[in-house]
Protein backbone atom coordinates (compact mmCIF):
# COMPACT_ATOMS: atom_id res chain seq x y z
CA UNK A 1 0.00 0.00 0.00
CA UNK A 2 1.22 3.39 -0.83
CA UNK A 3 2.34 5.67 1.72
CA UNK A 4 -0.77 8.50 2.24
CA UNK A 5 -3.78 6.36 0.56
CA UNK A 6 -6.41 5.91 3.69
CA UNK A 7 -6.93 2.08 4.75
CA UNK A 8 -9.53 0.46 3.67
CA UNK A 9 -12.66 1.17 6.22
CA UNK A 10 -10.34 3.91 8.07
CA UNK A 11 -13.53 6.54 7.13
CA UNK A 12 -16.48 4.89 7.80
CA UNK A 13 -14.43 4.12 11.29
CA UNK A 14 -14.05 8.00 12.28
CA UNK A 15 -17.87 8.88 11.24
CA UNK A 16 -18.94 5.85 13.53
CA UNK A 17 -16.64 7.36 16.67
CA UNK A 18 -18.04 10.81 15.89
CA UNK A 19 -21.57 10.06 16.07
CA UNK A 20 -21.00 8.27 19.31
CA UNK A 21 -19.06 10.87 21.00
CA UNK A 22 -22.20 13.37 19.95
CA UNK A 23 -24.32 10.96 21.53
CA UNK A 24 -22.86 11.41 25.51
CA UNK A 25 -24.25 13.63 27.98
CA UNK A 26 -21.74 16.48 29.19
CA UNK A 27 -20.56 15.25 32.36
CA UNK A 28 -19.89 11.51 32.30
CA UNK A 29 -22.27 9.46 34.54
CA UNK A 30 -21.44 5.98 33.87
CA UNK A 31 -21.73 4.26 37.06
CA UNK A 32 -19.20 1.99 38.33
CA UNK A 33 -19.69 -1.43 39.26
CA UNK A 34 -20.87 -2.53 43.43
CA UNK A 35 -17.76 -4.83 43.25
CA UNK A 36 -14.86 -1.92 42.44
CA UNK A 37 -16.63 0.73 45.11
CA UNK A 38 -15.08 1.52 48.34
CA UNK A 39 -16.87 1.26 51.70
CA UNK A 40 -18.83 4.54 52.46
CA UNK A 41 -18.19 5.67 49.24
CA UNK A 42 -21.44 7.10 47.50
CA UNK A 43 -22.69 6.66 43.95
CA UNK A 44 -21.62 10.06 41.97
CA UNK A 45 -23.22 8.97 38.39
CA UNK A 46 -26.85 9.62 39.66
CA UNK A 47 -26.05 13.15 41.63
CA UNK A 48 -26.07 16.59 40.08
CA UNK A 49 -22.57 17.89 40.28
CA UNK A 50 -21.39 20.24 42.88
CA UNK A 51 -21.04 24.42 42.16
CA UNK A 52 -17.93 26.27 44.34
CA UNK A 53 -20.85 27.44 46.57
CA UNK A 54 -22.02 24.59 47.33
CA UNK A 55 -18.63 23.17 48.58
CA UNK A 56 -17.71 26.81 50.53
CA UNK A 57 -21.53 26.10 52.33
CA UNK A 58 -20.09 22.51 53.96
CA UNK A 59 -17.15 24.26 55.58
CA UNK A 60 -14.82 25.00 52.74
CA UNK A 61 -14.73 21.11 51.42
CA UNK A 62 -13.81 20.97 47.42
CA UNK A 63 -16.71 20.99 45.32
CA UNK A 64 -17.56 17.86 43.41
CA UNK A 65 -15.06 17.32 40.56
CA UNK A 66 -13.94 20.81 41.32
CA UNK A 67 -10.56 22.07 42.21
CA UNK A 68 -9.72 21.07 46.20
CA UNK A 69 -9.78 23.61 48.87
CA UNK A 70 -6.34 24.85 50.10
CA UNK A 71 -5.15 24.05 53.33
CA UNK A 72 -4.75 26.56 56.23
CA UNK A 73 -1.16 27.73 55.95
CA UNK A 74 1.55 27.69 58.57
CA UNK A 75 0.73 31.60 59.55
CA UNK A 76 -3.11 30.45 60.62
CA UNK A 77 -1.92 27.47 62.37
CA UNK A 78 0.44 29.51 64.44
CA UNK A 79 -2.27 32.07 65.14
CA UNK A 80 -4.36 29.25 66.24
CA UNK A 81 -1.86 27.71 68.73
CA UNK A 82 -0.95 31.09 69.91
CA UNK A 83 -4.82 31.37 70.95
CA UNK A 84 -4.88 28.22 72.89
CA UNK A 85 -1.74 28.63 75.01
CA UNK A 86 -3.01 32.51 75.77
CA UNK A 87 -6.23 30.68 76.93
CA UNK A 88 -4.63 28.34 79.54
CA UNK A 89 -2.16 31.12 80.71
CA UNK A 90 -5.21 33.26 81.42
CA UNK A 91 -7.20 30.28 83.69
CA UNK A 92 -3.79 29.27 85.42
CA UNK A 93 -3.19 33.05 86.56
CA UNK A 94 -7.32 32.86 87.42
CA UNK A 95 -6.46 29.84 89.54
CA UNK A 96 -3.37 31.05 91.25
CA UNK A 97 -4.93 33.94 92.12
CA UNK A 98 -7.92 32.70 93.88
CA UNK A 99 -5.53 29.85 95.86
CA UNK A 100 -3.28 32.89 96.72
CA UNK A 101 -6.59 35.43 97.81
CA UNK A 102 -7.74 32.40 100.31
CA UNK A 103 -4.32 31.83 101.27
CA UNK A 104 -3.56 35.10 102.44
CA UNK A 105 -7.88 35.29 104.37
CA UNK A 106 -6.28 32.38 106.24
CA UNK A 107 -3.45 34.05 107.04
CA UNK A 108 -5.04 37.52 108.01
CA UNK A 109 -7.91 35.81 109.96
CA UNK A 110 -4.56 33.59 111.80
CA UNK A 111 -3.36 36.69 112.61
CA UNK A 112 -6.43 38.76 113.82
CA UNK A 113 -7.55 35.84 115.83
CA UNK A 114 -4.47 36.03 117.54
CA UNK A 115 -4.38 39.27 118.00
CA UNK A 116 -8.03 38.89 119.71
CA UNK A 117 -6.34 36.14 121.63
CA UNK A 118 -3.58 38.49 122.89
CA UNK A 119 -5.82 41.11 123.49
CA UNK A 120 -8.18 38.80 125.91
CA UNK A 121 -5.15 37.53 127.96
CA UNK A 122 -4.03 41.27 128.22
CA UNK A 123 -7.65 42.42 129.59
CA UNK A 124 -8.30 39.49 131.68
CA UNK A 125 -4.63 39.45 133.12
CA UNK A 126 -5.79 43.34 133.86
CA UNK A 127 -8.81 42.44 135.78
CA UNK A 128 -6.84 41.18 138.61
CA UNK A 129 -4.26 43.89 139.23
CA UNK A 130 -4.54 45.76 142.46
CA UNK A 131 -5.10 49.36 140.46
CA UNK A 132 -8.93 50.01 140.07
CA UNK A 133 -7.88 52.20 136.95
CA UNK A 134 -6.08 49.54 135.39
CA UNK A 135 -9.06 46.91 136.07
CA UNK A 136 -11.51 49.66 134.77
CA UNK A 137 -8.93 49.32 131.66
CA UNK A 138 -9.65 45.45 131.07
CA UNK A 139 -13.37 45.98 131.34
CA UNK A 140 -13.21 48.35 128.38
CA UNK A 141 -10.84 46.50 126.50
CA UNK A 142 -13.10 43.16 127.17
CA UNK A 143 -16.11 45.47 126.20
CA UNK A 144 -14.06 46.07 122.66
CA UNK A 145 -13.64 42.17 122.30
CA UNK A 146 -17.17 41.47 122.58
CA UNK A 147 -18.13 43.54 119.67
CA UNK A 148 -15.32 42.78 117.76
CA UNK A 149 -15.49 39.13 117.81
CA UNK A 150 -18.53 37.27 117.58
CA UNK A 151 -17.31 34.05 118.43
CA UNK A 152 -15.49 35.09 122.06
CA UNK A 153 -19.00 36.74 122.95
CA UNK A 154 -20.21 34.09 125.26
CA UNK A 155 -16.70 34.40 127.11
CA UNK A 156 -16.28 38.17 127.56
CA UNK A 157 -20.09 37.85 129.04
CA UNK A 158 -19.22 35.16 131.55
CA UNK A 159 -15.86 36.93 132.49
CA UNK A 160 -17.75 40.10 133.24
CA UNK A 161 -20.15 38.10 135.19
CA UNK A 162 -18.08 36.79 137.02
CA UNK A 163 -16.20 39.86 137.83
CA UNK A 164 -18.97 41.29 138.87
CA UNK A 165 -19.92 38.87 141.34
CA UNK A 166 -17.03 38.61 143.09
CA UNK A 167 -16.48 42.53 143.10
CA UNK A 168 -19.98 43.20 143.68
CA UNK A 169 -20.56 41.23 147.24
CA UNK A 170 -22.63 42.21 149.87
CA UNK A 171 -20.70 43.78 152.90
CA UNK A 172 -20.22 42.12 156.35
CA UNK A 173 -22.23 43.01 159.01
CA UNK A 174 -21.40 46.22 160.61
CA UNK A 175 -19.28 46.98 157.43
CA UNK A 176 -20.26 50.50 155.85
CA UNK A 177 -23.11 49.76 152.85
CA UNK A 178 -21.90 52.25 149.84
CA UNK A 179 -24.88 53.70 147.85
CA UNK A 180 -23.77 52.75 144.35
CA UNK A 181 -21.76 50.41 143.12
CA UNK A 182 -17.38 51.14 142.33
CA UNK A 183 -16.38 52.21 139.12
CA UNK A 184 -15.19 49.20 137.62
CA UNK A 185 -18.59 46.91 138.53
CA UNK A 186 -20.94 49.69 136.76
CA UNK A 187 -18.68 49.88 133.91
CA UNK A 188 -18.94 46.09 133.60
CA UNK A 189 -22.85 46.32 133.82
CA UNK A 190 -23.11 49.02 130.98
CA UNK A 191 -21.40 46.36 128.91
CA UNK A 192 -24.74 44.30 128.73
CA UNK A 193 -25.75 47.45 127.20
CA UNK A 194 -24.36 46.18 124.41
CA UNK A 195 -25.61 42.59 124.45
CA UNK A 196 -26.51 41.08 120.75
CA UNK A 197 -29.78 41.15 119.84
CA UNK A 198 -29.98 38.63 117.54
CA UNK A 199 -32.15 35.34 117.88
CA UNK A 200 -30.56 33.32 120.17
CA UNK A 201 -27.73 35.88 121.97
CA UNK A 202 -30.77 36.21 124.87
CA UNK A 203 -30.32 32.83 125.51
CA UNK A 204 -27.44 33.37 127.05
CA UNK A 205 -27.79 33.77 131.12
CA UNK A 206 -26.49 36.83 133.09
CA UNK A 207 -25.41 35.03 136.64
CA UNK A 208 -25.12 37.75 138.60
CA UNK A 209 -26.95 36.38 141.62
CA UNK A 210 -26.32 37.09 144.89
CA UNK A 211 -24.42 40.44 143.62
CA UNK A 212 -24.85 43.21 146.01
CA UNK A 213 -25.83 46.36 143.30
CA UNK A 214 -27.30 48.95 145.49
CA UNK A 215 -28.28 52.26 143.91
CA UNK A 216 -26.81 50.86 140.50
CA UNK A 217 -27.47 52.69 137.50
CA UNK A 218 -28.87 50.11 134.96
CA UNK A 219 -31.09 51.75 132.73
CA UNK A 220 -31.01 50.62 129.47
CA UNK A 221 -29.73 47.48 130.75
CA UNK A 222 -30.44 44.54 128.63
CA UNK A 223 -31.25 41.75 131.53
CA UNK A 224 -33.13 39.25 129.57
CA UNK A 225 -32.95 35.78 131.27
CA UNK A 226 -30.74 37.20 133.91
CA UNK A 227 -30.33 35.48 137.40
CA UNK A 228 -30.49 37.68 140.29
CA UNK A 229 -31.22 35.15 142.91
CA UNK A 230 -30.43 37.11 146.49
CA UNK A 231 -29.00 40.35 144.69
CA UNK A 232 -29.40 43.50 146.23
CA UNK A 233 -30.71 46.08 144.17
CA UNK A 234 -32.14 48.18 146.65
CA UNK A 235 -32.27 51.64 145.12
CA UNK A 236 -31.10 50.27 141.75
CA UNK A 237 -32.52 52.37 138.80
CA UNK A 238 -33.67 50.08 136.10
CA UNK A 239 -36.19 52.20 134.06
CA UNK A 240 -36.82 52.17 130.93
CA UNK A 241 -35.40 54.74 128.56
CA UNK A 242 -36.33 56.79 125.45
CA UNK A 243 -34.38 56.81 122.45
CA UNK A 244 -32.46 59.84 122.95
CA UNK A 245 -30.41 58.88 125.82
CA UNK A 246 -29.88 55.07 124.70
CA UNK A 247 -28.07 56.73 121.48
CA UNK A 248 -25.35 58.33 123.98
CA UNK A 249 -24.06 54.69 125.24
CA UNK A 250 -23.95 52.83 121.67
CA UNK A 251 -25.83 51.96 118.34
CA UNK A 252 -30.02 52.11 119.27
CA UNK A 253 -30.42 49.21 116.95
CA UNK A 254 -27.76 47.02 119.04
CA UNK A 255 -30.14 48.09 122.39
CA UNK A 256 -32.98 47.68 124.31
CA UNK A 257 -34.24 49.13 126.84
CA UNK A 258 -34.45 47.30 130.54
CA UNK A 259 -35.74 43.95 130.00
CA UNK A 260 -36.52 41.62 132.62
CA UNK A 261 -38.44 38.87 130.80
CA UNK A 262 -38.28 35.85 132.68
CA UNK A 263 -35.55 36.62 134.31
CA UNK A 264 -34.96 35.38 138.04
CA UNK A 265 -34.97 37.52 140.90
CA UNK A 266 -35.91 35.22 143.36
CA UNK A 267 -35.45 36.97 146.89
CA UNK A 268 -33.67 39.88 145.55
CA UNK A 269 -33.99 43.24 147.60
CA UNK A 270 -35.80 45.77 145.17
CA UNK A 271 -36.47 48.19 147.73
CA UNK A 272 -37.52 51.68 146.30
CA UNK A 273 -35.88 50.74 142.77
CA UNK A 274 -37.49 52.38 140.00
CA UNK A 275 -38.83 49.69 137.42
CA UNK A 276 -41.04 52.43 135.79
CA UNK A 277 -41.37 50.80 132.55
CA UNK A 278 -39.69 47.76 132.53
CA UNK A 279 -40.94 44.44 131.39
CA UNK A 280 -41.16 41.60 133.91
CA UNK A 281 -43.33 39.77 131.73
CA UNK A 282 -43.60 36.04 133.49
CA UNK A 283 -40.70 36.90 135.88
CA UNK A 284 -40.14 34.63 138.88
CA UNK A 285 -40.34 37.17 142.17
CA UNK A 286 -40.95 35.06 144.62
CA UNK A 287 -40.24 36.31 147.82
CA UNK A 288 -38.86 39.56 146.32
CA UNK A 289 -38.76 42.78 148.26
CA UNK A 290 -40.42 45.40 146.21
CA UNK A 291 -41.48 47.58 149.25
CA UNK A 292 -42.20 51.15 148.10
CA UNK A 293 -40.90 50.16 144.46
CA UNK A 294 -42.17 52.58 141.83
CA UNK A 295 -43.77 50.08 138.97
CA UNK A 296 -46.14 52.46 137.29
CA UNK A 297 -47.18 50.58 134.38
CA UNK A 298 -44.91 47.82 134.46
CA UNK A 299 -45.81 44.78 132.45
CA UNK A 300 -46.22 41.92 134.94
CA UNK A 301 -48.31 39.67 133.29
CA UNK A 302 -47.97 35.98 134.49
CA UNK A 303 -45.38 36.98 136.60
CA UNK A 304 -44.64 34.66 139.52
CA UNK A 305 -44.93 36.47 142.73
CA UNK A 306 -45.96 34.52 145.48
CA UNK A 307 -44.99 36.06 149.19
CA UNK A 308 -43.46 39.08 147.18
CA UNK A 309 -43.48 41.90 149.74
CA UNK A 310 -45.22 44.97 147.23
CA UNK A 311 -46.23 47.09 150.95
CA UNK A 312 -46.43 50.88 149.63
CA UNK A 313 -45.43 50.22 146.13
CA UNK A 314 -46.84 52.11 143.07
CA UNK A 315 -48.70 49.77 140.99
CA UNK A 316 -50.24 52.85 139.08
CA UNK A 317 -51.25 51.07 135.46
CA UNK A 318 -49.35 47.70 136.33
CA UNK A 319 -50.50 44.94 133.57
CA UNK A 320 -50.98 42.13 137.03
CA UNK A 321 -53.29 40.16 134.73
CA UNK A 322 -52.72 36.38 135.60
CA UNK A 323 -49.95 37.08 138.05
CA UNK A 324 -49.83 34.62 140.68
CA UNK A 325 -50.25 37.16 143.56
CA UNK A 326 -50.61 34.15 146.14
CA UNK A 327 -50.02 35.74 149.59
CA UNK A 328 -48.64 38.60 148.60
CA UNK A 329 -48.07 41.80 151.01
CA UNK A 330 -49.70 44.63 148.95
CA UNK A 331 -50.43 46.56 152.07
CA UNK A 332 -51.20 50.26 151.26
CA UNK A 333 -50.23 49.39 147.63
CA UNK A 334 -51.28 52.36 145.18
CA UNK A 335 -52.69 49.55 142.63
CA UNK A 336 -54.96 52.12 140.69
CA UNK A 337 -55.63 51.91 137.17
CA UNK A 338 -53.68 48.50 137.44
CA UNK A 339 -55.06 45.72 135.45
CA UNK A 340 -56.15 42.33 137.70
CA UNK A 341 -58.06 40.09 135.77
CA UNK A 342 -57.63 36.89 136.55
CA UNK A 343 -54.68 37.27 138.58
CA UNK A 344 -54.47 34.88 141.58
CA UNK A 345 -55.20 36.55 144.97
CA UNK A 346 -55.64 34.35 147.33
CA UNK A 347 -54.45 35.08 151.01
CA UNK A 348 -52.95 37.97 149.79
CA UNK A 349 -52.91 41.46 152.02
CA UNK A 350 -54.59 44.23 150.56
CA UNK A 351 -55.90 45.73 153.33
CA UNK A 352 -55.45 49.79 153.02
CA UNK A 353 -54.47 49.04 149.96
CA UNK A 354 -55.47 52.02 147.23
CA UNK A 355 -57.78 50.25 144.73
CA UNK A 356 -59.21 53.80 143.86
CA UNK A 357 -59.22 54.04 140.65
CA UNK A 358 -57.74 57.24 139.44
CA UNK A 359 -59.65 57.54 135.56
CA UNK A 360 -62.00 55.49 133.91
CA UNK A 361 -59.95 52.50 133.62
CA UNK A 362 -59.83 51.84 136.49
CA UNK A 363 -58.85 48.63 138.57
CA UNK A 364 -59.97 45.52 136.53
CA UNK A 365 -60.47 42.65 139.02
CA UNK A 366 -62.73 40.64 137.25
CA UNK A 367 -62.19 37.12 137.12
CA UNK A 368 -59.70 37.30 140.08
CA UNK A 369 -59.13 34.70 142.29
CA UNK A 370 -59.74 36.52 146.24
CA UNK A 371 -60.47 33.84 148.24
CA UNK A 372 -58.84 34.29 151.36
CA UNK A 373 -58.11 37.79 150.45
CA UNK A 374 -57.85 40.54 153.37
CA UNK A 375 -59.74 43.44 151.94
CA UNK A 376 -60.50 45.40 155.23
CA UNK A 377 -59.62 48.94 154.62
CA UNK A 378 -59.51 48.39 151.47
CA UNK A 379 -60.68 51.60 149.21
CA UNK A 380 -62.26 49.91 146.19
CA UNK A 381 -64.72 53.00 144.74
CA UNK A 382 -64.64 54.93 141.75
CA UNK A 383 -63.48 58.40 141.14
CA UNK A 384 -66.51 60.81 140.29
CA UNK A 385 -65.95 61.88 136.28
CA UNK A 386 -68.07 64.58 135.28
CA UNK A 387 -70.16 64.00 139.11
CA UNK A 388 -71.00 60.72 138.44
CA UNK A 389 -69.52 57.58 139.52
CA UNK A 390 -69.14 55.08 137.21
CA UNK A 391 -68.40 51.49 138.47
CA UNK A 392 -65.71 49.54 136.35
CA UNK A 393 -64.05 47.74 139.04
CA UNK A 394 -65.62 44.39 137.43
CA UNK A 395 -65.61 42.00 140.51
CA UNK A 396 -68.93 40.39 141.05
CA UNK A 397 -70.46 39.71 144.44
CA UNK A 398 -69.28 35.36 144.81
CA UNK A 399 -65.88 36.50 144.58
CA UNK A 400 -66.30 39.82 146.88
CA UNK A 401 -67.60 37.41 149.12
CA UNK A 402 -64.91 34.65 149.48
CA UNK A 403 -62.16 37.64 150.88
CA UNK A 404 -62.40 39.18 154.24
CA UNK A 405 -64.55 41.93 154.68
CA UNK A 406 -65.52 44.40 157.30
CA UNK A 407 -66.84 47.93 157.57
CA UNK A 408 -64.02 49.65 157.13
CA UNK A 409 -63.85 48.45 153.46
CA UNK A 410 -64.93 50.92 150.67
CA UNK A 411 -67.13 49.57 147.72
CA UNK A 412 -68.94 51.09 145.00
CA UNK A 413 -72.55 51.49 145.45
CA UNK A 414 -73.62 48.38 143.78
CA UNK A 415 -71.76 46.22 145.75
CA UNK A 416 -71.93 48.10 148.82
CA UNK A 417 -75.79 48.02 148.74
CA UNK A 418 -75.98 44.29 147.73
CA UNK A 419 -78.19 42.58 150.74
CA UNK A 420 -75.38 39.71 150.35
CA UNK A 421 -72.22 41.49 151.15
CA UNK A 422 -73.75 43.42 153.93
CA UNK A 423 -74.86 40.19 155.48
CA UNK A 424 -71.06 39.30 155.48
CA UNK A 425 -70.10 42.11 157.31
CA UNK A 426 -72.74 42.24 159.65
CA UNK A 427 -71.86 38.84 160.17
CA UNK A 428 -68.15 39.83 160.66
CA UNK A 429 -68.84 42.51 163.19
CA UNK A 430 -70.82 40.56 165.44
CA UNK A 431 -67.87 37.71 165.33
CA UNK A 432 -65.75 40.68 166.32
CA UNK A 433 -67.84 41.86 168.99
CA UNK A 434 -67.99 38.69 170.65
Amino acid sequence: MTRGTPRAGAHHTRLHRIALRAQRPAVASVRAPLASRRPGQRGRATQRPRTARDGAGRGGQRPEGGTPAPAPGWWVRMERAVGVLATMATMAVASFTWVSINQVNREQQLTRDAQITDRFNTAVGNLGNDSPDIRLGGIYALRRIMQDSRRDYPTVIDVLCAYVRAHATAPRDGGTRPERPPNDVAAALRAFRNRDTEPGSDGLMLDLSGTYLRGAGLRGVNLTNADLTRADLTDADLRNEEAPLITKVGDLERLRTTDLTNATLYGANLENADLRGAKLHEADLRATRLRHAKLQGVNLYGAWMTGVDLRGAYLGSAELSSARLTKADLNRANLADANLRGAYLAGADLSGAGLRRTDLRGADLSGAQLTGADLRGADLRDNPTHGIFTDRTDIDVPSLLRARLDHTVKLPDRLANDVRVRKAMDAVESAGSD
